[in-house]
């Protein structure tokens, strides 16, 4: 029998990737287990096992091509049954694949590809054969457009619904309707510049094009940015002495996130996660800091999770193994899983004060800018210098309104422009 393996839906979002590497020619043997092909998702590289002992026929696409959740792999002639069921697969160090979205199918000979076997549809209920058949990428986009999928022609192998049949229908039908049942023209397309000799085209990797689609989905969140100061003279100072003590050098970061946890706790309306469709808030009560991490690739956010359970030390450590892994391409999809809430630390760039974008479906982020020295007023009234955090936080005004944003930004502030506070709360 010939087993149609699927690409499958290894998890966190994940809808298509990139085929870096084809491990196997026709005719192989492999084993289920084998890595039979490497693919690039937005969020890590992932080493894709044969789910079954057997023959390798073809594979489904090449190496550099895009494939999406449910397209066909590989083919692999196998000497049993092909049952319908989900197969998990094991988590590697490095690179994760997860569970198969949907079965595989058994195929008919070689010159009769395509037709599928009938008889393995017997056994479907009424209500599962009515079903619309479409990849989940096309699912999201219907669903993103507020489409009815039925409505929709699929042209792929038994009438599922492809992302090129969503577009098509779009781009026919000249609107697309939206929650408020309004009618709304589609943007217009701006024709690229013409090449010229000097022009160079880079095209987007599957991190960049995710990237791309999380931005798009943060500026539709109405949200607000509230943006203040403070100086950290004691925090720089109470640093500089561990590093002298202990000879150990320990980041801003951790000293933030751990002031973040303090002032979380008395307003948890910010470490929390909203669900549109629902019109649901889940405030968490772990506290689960994303860290974005600038990388050649693209930036990334790994979670350092329950900071309020860890200790400085412990939260710096953690920091640099993941922001090491980030860079290395070597994150597992758990590293970034679970974020309640963001931080980014634009001020190592050189910049002051900025605008982060909020990951969905959190509900804020903070942005640190350039620690530097400014004169500022003591409590003597005198101009001295000081040593200055600028921090800028955006909220998701659906969810958190000024006032409790404010005095949230107000009490981190506190911590971190007074030691001994800070000290207290840990």
């Amino acid at each position: 029998m010939i087993y149609e393996f699927k690409f499958p839906d290894i998890g966190e979002g994940i809808h298509e990737g990139k085929i870096l590497k084809l491990t196997h020619k026709k005719g192989d043997k492999v084993e289920a287990g084998d890595i039979i092909a490497v693919v690039e998702t937005d969020k890590v590289v992932a080493d894709i096992p044969a789910p079954k002992d057997g023959i390798l026929q073809k594979y489904g696409a090449n190496e550099g091509e895009e494939i999406t959740v449910g397209a066909t792999l590989a083919y692999l002639e196998v000497n049993e049954k092909v049952e319908v069921h989900e197969t998990e697969f094991i988590e590697e160090a490095g690179s994760v694949v997860g569970e198969i979205e949907g079965p595989g199918e058994t195929i008919m000979p070689a010159g009769n590809e395509g037709r599928a076997d009938q008889s393995s549809f017997n056994s479907h209920s009424a209500s599962e054969t009515k079903k619309v058949l479409a990849t989940p990428v096309a699912r999201k986009m219907a669903a993103d457009f507020n489409l009815d999928i039925s409505q929709i022609q699929g042209t792929g192998p038994s009438g599922r619904v492809m992302k090129n049949d969503i577009l098509h229908y779009v781009k026919s039908e000249g609107t697309v309707q939206t929650d408020s049942s309004m009618k709304v023209a589609p943007p217009a397309i701006i024709p690229p510049l013409p090449p010229t000799g000097e022009s160079q085209t880079i095209e987007f990797s599957t991190m960049r094009k995710t990237i791309a689609e999380n931005m798009e989905k943060s500026h539709a969140i109405p949200a607000f940015l509230i943006q203040d100061f403070t100086t950290i003279g004691d925090l720089a100072n109470y640093r500089k002495s561990l590093k002298e003590e202990h000879d150990q050098r320990i980041s801003f970061q951790p000293f933030f996130m751990k002031a973040m946890a303090a002032a979380l706790k008395k307003y948890p309306i910010l470490n929390a996660t909203f669900d549109r469709q629902k019109n649901e808030t889940m405030l968490h009560k772990d506290i689960n800091i994303g860290i974005a991490v600038d990388t050649d690739d693209g930036l990334m956010v790994p979670v350092i999770k329950k900071i309020q359970t860890k200790s400085i030390v412990e939260i710096n450590e953690e920091m640099i193994e993941l922001v090491d892994r980030a860079k290395r391409r070597l994150l597992k999809l758990d590293d970034l899983r679970g974020g309640t809430i963001s931080i980014t630390n634009y001020g190592s760039f050189g910049g002051v004060y900025g605008r982060p974008m909020i990951l969905a479906p959190q509900v804020a982020i903070l942005g640190f800018g350039r620690i530097h020295k400014i004169p500022v007023v003591d409590k003597n009234d005198e101009v001295v210098p000081g040593l200055v955090l600028p921090v800028s936080m955006t909220c998701d005004h659906r969810v958190v309104d000024g006032a409790p944003a404010a005095s949230f930004l107000t009490y981190f502030l506190e911590l971190i422009g007074n030691m001994h506070k800070l000290l207290i709360t840990l």
